[in-house]
């Protein structure tokens, strides 16, 4: 970041994806009518949405189980996951997961209580709230080179070399999963935003 800020490179970066938020969340009583068509229309996605983030969050809790050697309140996480969404969602913000490689990094950084993840999360808003001006100059080349560092830090390389303990069902749904995904990603070149510069 600060090599693209001193020599003024023309590349893409964080605030060219979309404005920064510059004051706190405020509360925001959706102005939705409350009719069945409304909830037919919404009730779809949201179940997806939060079947994807159960999902996702019960895969967490058992990878930082395993790491910690504690068992965790699963039914407490989705109850305090759904309470969390929806106050997110009155307050303008978006739902949430728990995250396999944030979880999995805050654990190999030596986090082990609650208040590990409060801190990363409450670092994240006053960067994103009072610090956007240098926030949004972060070049997203450098995102991405975080974010193979946490794929590299976080992929079980176990799996690999137990390929064969596995059952053939189980590796071809893997690998028609990770071909699916890749090969599906498509983006709009008309969108001067997803262009290379």
């Amino acid at each position: 970041t600060a090599v693209a800020i001193y020599l003024g490179l023309d590349i893409r970066t964080v605030g060219d994806m979309g404005q920064l938020p510059d004051t706190l969340p405020v509360f925001l009583w959706p102005d939705v009518p409350l009719t069945f068509e409304t909830l037919a229309i919404i009730f779809p996605y949201a179940a997806a949405l939060a079947v994807v983030g159960l999902l996702e969050s019960m895969m967490t809790a058992t990878i930082v189980d395993d790491l910690t050697d504690t068992t965790s309140d699963k039914n407490r996480e989705c109850k305090g996951q759904g309470v969390a969404n929806i106050a997110s969602g009155l307050m303008g913000g978006m739902a949430g997961c728990a995250m396999i490689g944030q979880s999995v990094i805050n654990v190999k950084s030596g986090g082990r209580t609650s208040l590990s993840a409060l801190i990363a999360g409450v670092v994240l808003l006053l960067m994103v709230v009072f610090l956007s001006d240098w926030v949004s100059q972060i070049p997203m080349a450098a995102l991405v080179a975080v974010m193979i560092m946490v794929s590299i830090g976080t992929f079980s390389w176990d799996s690999l070399r137990n390929l064969r303990k596995f059952p053939l069902s189980t590796n071809i749904v893997m690998v028609a999963t990770v071909v699916v995904v890749v090969f599906t990603h498509k983006e709009n070149n008309n969108d001067p935003r997803n262009r290379l510069h």
